[in-house]
């Protein structure tokens, strides 16, 4: 029964090991979601004698999905070897490869396929989010934007005292700069035009216009 020897990538070193990684995508310079990405990770024996019995185990990127790899293949000199794709469920890491021995002096070139999964977006910001809010306080609160959207509800830790919060949401629908000013920022029949503009009448538009134009 061969021994089987498993090289953790952040040891590997100790063990005469040189590992190098890199990741490619097959068309374009653009990674987009859904897309393979090629990664090759070359093992090199740096001591001097052979290394035999390895198995190579490896974790994979959050922004990566292995669902849809189904083999990895081994470059040894001129011979390419095919084998199933191995997960490790229940460890540390994601999965593990089964090298042919690896002479000093030489290499092996590990190969197999990951799906770019969709981007996802936060953004954390900090500031008083309780305006125009009841209990409203002058300490700082925390939120988190998971949404590109103008005006999208965000995730809210309002402080409640010095360093303690207590989660929400904050949607800005709401107004929060005040009844008055909030008021004049609605477009009730949704023409993109304010409400407050939309009403002016043709005699205050022309004294905003010549204010407008003769100023300085």
């Amino acid at each position: 029964m061969t021994q089987r020897n498993f090289a953790r990538i952040e040891y590997a070193r100790a063990w005469n090991i040189d590992v190098s990684k890199t990741y490619s995508l097959g068309t374009g310079s653009i990674l987009k979601s859904g897309e393979k990405v090629r990664v090759d990770i070359e093992i090199r024996n740096t001591g001097t004698t052979p290394l035999t019995g390895i198995e190579y185990i490896d974790t994979v990127p959050p922004i990566f999905s292995d669902t849809d790899t189904r083999a990895y293949t081994v470059v040894s000199g001129t011979e390419t070897i095919t084998r199933e794709y191995a997960r490790a469920p229940g460890s540390e890491y994601d999965n593990y490869f089964r090298l042919p021995d690896i002479a000093p002096g030489r290499s092996v070139i590990l190969s197999y396929e990951l799906t770019a999964l969709p981007a996802s977006y936060g953004e954390l910001l900090v500031g008083d989010f309780e305006i125009g809010e009841t209990g409203a306080d002058a300490y700082g609160d925390v939120g988190f934007n998971t949404d590109t959207t103008c005006g999208a509800d965000m995730l809210v830790w309002r402080s409640t005292a010095a360093r303690e919060y207590e989660r929400g949401t904050r949607t800005f629908s709401d107004p929060i700069l005040g009844p008055d000013i909030a008021e004049k920022l609605q477009d009730a029949d949704n023409n993109n035009v304010l409400d407050s503009i939309q009403d002016i009448s043709q005699e205050e538009k022309q004294e905003i216009f010549d204010r407008v134009t003769n100023s300085p």
